[in-house]
């Protein structure tokens, strides 16, 4: 018996079973595919830029960072402030329940015969009075204190240096993984319509495999191989929607809206190819070295470094203040109303257990350790810089052969239907045909969006919000 006949008889075998085939769907074997994430009225469909804007607007992690920036502005603030003379008030009102006084005895002065005793009798002068107010106006300028401050103020301007370049860090990390999971959505969605269509050919073989044996036929003797590639089918299907549900998660946590929010992610247009759209290898580099957040993190932890070693240093230095006040008083004896003081102050550390010594090592320690980080951090990026520009020629490679295999599949299922509609084709060859062109539409999709992301990661390097 020829090909042919063999597939006139499958397709009446086939013809005759398909009333039971209907009444096997609600069966133990009838394909059960999981239910979609959302269904399409229900979805939000979201671009990549306006998640972006989103995730910009709304994710706690950049709020957090900002506030950051905002607390350190403040320090910076409170510090600038010792720049400046310190003007005080001190104000008393007091009330004595006894007070000295002076007591002039009776004749003290003499006694002549025409006045009699002077005093004629003991006068007692009382000194102040019972209520009393004291208030005092004071400025104070430190002198040699004033280079101490300045070293605070260059440590305050670095903290918030480093909190604002630790700020587009989080933003850049934060639209590095929108991008991410955005993509990571759009390519389980198109490998769950590959897992689908492989599980529909899988589902037809077995059926076919199943209808020959009970003819006795030979055509089909792998029954448990069909089996098994459908359960395989089936596992690829959940798995891949699982993908889908964790990527959609983590997408709606960077966006700061409910997990469970159906937001359907639309595919954006195609990434420009190659690196002909960036920078130089040596320009990009540069670029990286002056823009990067970790390195510029880097450059301001050494120049606080740098700081704390001159504030060190300026604990040697003698404290020399001045300082003025205007008083007033009422009540008190002995004192005017209003009278002016002015001091200078001079104070020096002579001995202090070696102190001094030990923070201004320590300082210099610190300042080494934040050097050597800087310069590891250059590597790093140097590094960086080299790897994200290879990822982007491997992602265009990879996207130039899976475009071929991707044709290759689609001219076989095109040669597949044609032949199926001829006679000349079982039913699961056509669907596994169906199902290779599925798959490769996937695997271009992913390669599509790999090579986006590899161009996310080399602005990602280069220090900019990956657009």
């Amino acid at each position: 018996m020829d090909r042919s006949s063999i597939l006139l008889a499958f397709a009446w075998i086939v013809t005759a079973g398909a009333a039971g085939a209907q009444s096997s769907a609600n069966q133990p074997g009838a394909i059960s595919l999981p239910a979609p994430l959302s269904s399409p009225g229900q979805s939000r469909p979201i671009q990549l830029e306006e998640a972006i804007s989103l995730a910009l607007k709304q994710n706690r992690t950049i709020s957090i960072a900002h506030l950051d920036t905002e607390h350190y502005e403040h320090l910076k603030t409170k510090a600038r402030a010792d720049y400046f003379p310190r003007i005080t008030n001190h104000s008393e009102v007091s009330d004595i329940t006894d007070r000295e006084g002076i007591v002039i005895p009776a004749g003290s002065f003499g006694a002549p015969a025409a006045t009699g005793a002077i005093p004629a009798r003991s006068l007692r002068i009382d000194q102040g009075g019972n209520a009393t107010y004291f208030s005092v106006t004071q400025i104070t300028q430190p002198l040699t204190e004033l280079f101490s401050v300045r070293e605070e103020n260059r440590a305050a301007t670095s903290d918030v240096r480093r909190s604002v370049a630790a700020e587009a860090n989080t933003q850049i990390e934060t639209v590095a993984n929108v991008h991410r999971y955005f993509y990571g959505v759009l390519v389980a969605r198109e490998q769950i319509l590959s897992a689908q269509a492989a599980l529909r050919s899988a589902a037809e073989r077995e059926h076919e495999a199943e209808a020959t044996s009970k003819e006795g036929s030979s055509l089909y003797a792998g029954l448990g191989e069909a089996r098994s590639q459908r359960a395989q089918a089936e596992a690829a299907v959940v798995e891949a929607t699982t993908q889908e549900r964790s990527a959609l998660t983590q997408l709606n946590t960077l966006l700061s809206l409910p997990v469970d929010t159906p937001l359907s992610p639309q595919l954006p247009p195609p990434p420009p190819e190659g690196i002909s759209a960036l920078p130089s290898p040596a320009e990009a580099l540069n670029i990286a070295l002056a823009h990067e957040p970790q390195v510029l993190e880097a450059q301001q932890e050494v120049e606080k470094a740098r700081a704390s070693v001159r504030l060190a240093e300026d604990a040697y230095i003698p404290s020399i203040t001045a300082t003025a006040h205007e008083s007033y008083q009422s009540g008190l004896a002995f004192y005017i109303h209003n009278y002016g003081v002015f001091t200078g102050q001079v104070s020096i550390d002579l001995f202090d257990g070696g102190k001094r010594q030990a923070e201004l090592r320590d300082a210099k320690t610190l300042l080494n350790k934040a050097q050597l980080a800087l310069d590891e951090q250059r590597e790093q990026t140097s590094a960086a810089v080299e790897v994200t520009y290879e990822q982007v020629n491997e992602a265009e490679a990879d996207l130039v052969a899976k475009r071929s295999a991707s044709s290759a599949a689609a001219e076989s299922e095109r040669e597949a239907l044609s032949r199926f509609r001829n006679g000349e084709m079982l039913p699961s060859d056509r669907d596994s045909a169906v199902a290779a062109r599925a798959a490769a539409q996937a695997a271009l999709v992913e390669a599509q969006l790999n090579l986006a992301l590899a161009r996310v990661q080399v602005q990602r390097v280069l220090g900019q919000i990956p657009r």
